[in-house]
């Protein structure tokens, strides 16, 4: 995540400097800070239930079936 707002604030500059996006004038610093913010948030929910569901099986049982 961090290598990706790296990314993004570097490619913003460049944007930046191009005079054919003349609109662009400034970062939004919220966007940079809310958008990583969702990301974890999906990430960890996404995340969650499987590793419920793998911390209740029994580590023997699991063993047994392979």
């Amino acid at each position: 995540m961090a290598a990706g707002l790296v990314a993004a604030f570097c490619a913003c500059g460049a944007i930046r400097s191009d005079p054919i996006f003349f609109a662009f004038q400034r970062v939004n610093p919220l966007i940079f800070i809310v958008i990583p913010l969702l990301l974890l948030v999906v990430i960890g929910l996404a995340t969650w239930a499987p590793a419920r569901h793998a911390a209740r099986v029994d580590p023997l049982t699991s063993l047994r079936d392979e």
